[in-house]
């Protein structure tokens, strides 16, 4: 039986305003976590090679699959948290399939 192909969630973000952003940082870890979810980068440094960089920060989460990662991403827990981002700051987002191992 095949492995299903990895999934990667993307996130750019620009924070405007942190004291907004503290119940998304408190809460955001378990609800990945509860999906099979790793952490790969967080804030981590940036060198542009080409092109246009990221407005922010580059988050980068890992899950088993796509639907994983879409089962995470729709999940009540992480639906709720989401408006602190949102509130907070201005995020690009990407879900990307990766190659089957």
């Amino acid at each position: 039986m095949a492995k299903a192909a990895p999934a990667y969630f993307l996130f750019d973000v620009r924070i405007h305003d942190p004291s907004q952003l503290g119940p998304y940082l408190e809460g955001v870890e378990a609800t990945y976590k509860a999906y099979g979810g790793k952490l790969l980068t967080l804030h981590g440094q940036q060198q542009v090679v080409e092109g246009q960089g990221p407005m922010g920060a580059v988050v980068i989460l890992a899950f088993e699959s796509l639907d994983m990662a879409q089962a995470w991403h729709a999940s009540e827990a992480y639906q709720q948290l989401i408006p602190y981002r949102h509130t907070a700051a201005d995020t690009n987002a990407w879900l990307i399939e990766g190659l089957a191992g």
